[in-house]
C-alpha cells in the first residue's frame, strides 16, 4: 500500500495529523498536503444513528438516556449540543425521544392516570393555600401557592431548598423586627 493510501485510510479511521505523523514518519505539512479534503469521520453521525435506533424502539428513549448517549460522544457536550443532537435524530419520524413518565406497556392509561392524578395535587394544594390563607390573610393567594410549590418541588425554582428556606426565615425575622 502506498504511503498516501496509508495515511488516507488512517485519517478515515478517525487519525489526527499527528497521529499519522507518529505512525508513518511524515510531516504535519506532508498531511495538510496529501490529506486536504480527507475528514475524519464525525462522532455527530453515529451518535444520531444510536439515537435513532433507541428512539425506533416501541418503548422509544427517553430524554435522561438520550442525554447520556450524547455524553458518551462527547464527553462535554454542552445544553446546545445535547439539543442539537436529539433534534437531529427526532428528524427521523420513527425517533421518538420522550420525558419518561409514560408507561410504554400501557401509554393511554398511564396518560389518563398522570391527568388525574396532577388535578388531585392541584386539589390538595389549593385546599392548603386556602388553609393557609385563613390563617393569615394578608398573604397573596398567587404568592402562597408559588412559594409552597417551590419549597415542595426544588425543581421548580433555581434556588437550592436550603437557600430558599434560610432566605424565608431571613425575611420572616425582618418584617417581626418591622412590626415592633
Amino acid at each position: 500500500m502506498e504511503l498516501k493510501d496509508k495515511a488516507v485510510a488512517l485519517r478515515q479511521e478517525g487519525r489526527t495529523y499527528k497521529q499519522i505523523t507518529e505512525e508513518l514518519d511524515v510531516s504535519i505539512d506532508w498531511c495538510k498536503r496529501n490529506l486536504k479534503g480527507v475528514s475524519k469521520p464525525s462522532n455527530t453521525t453515529e451518535c444520531v444513528q444510536e439515537l435513532i435506533a433507541l428512539g425506533s424502539r416501541p418503548q422509544g428513549v427517553t430524554e435522561y438516556e438520550a442525554t447520556g448517549v450524547v455524553f458518551k460522544y462527547y464527553e462535554n457536550a454542552s445544553k446546545d449540543k445535547i439539543r442539537y443532537m436529539k433534534n437531529k435524530a427526532r428528524e427521523n419520524p420513527d425517533c421518538l425521544i420522550h420525558s419518561g413518565w409514560i408507561d410504554h406497556m400501557n401509554p393511554n392509561q398511564s396518560h389518563k392516570a398522570i391527568n388525574a392524578f396532577a388535578l388531585h395535587l392541584l386539589n390538595e394544594l389549593e385546599v392548603a393555600v386556602d388553609q393557609y390563607l385563613e390563617l393569615y390573610p394578608n398573604s397573596n393567594r398567587w404568592s402562597v401557592r408559588r412559594e409552597m410549590l417551590k419549597l415542595s418541588f426544588p425543581e421548580v425554582s433555581p434556588e437550592p431548598l436550603f437557600g430558599r428556606v434560610l432566605r424565608n426565615e431571613v425575611l420572616a425575622e425582618l418584617m417581626e423586627d418591622r412590626d415592633q
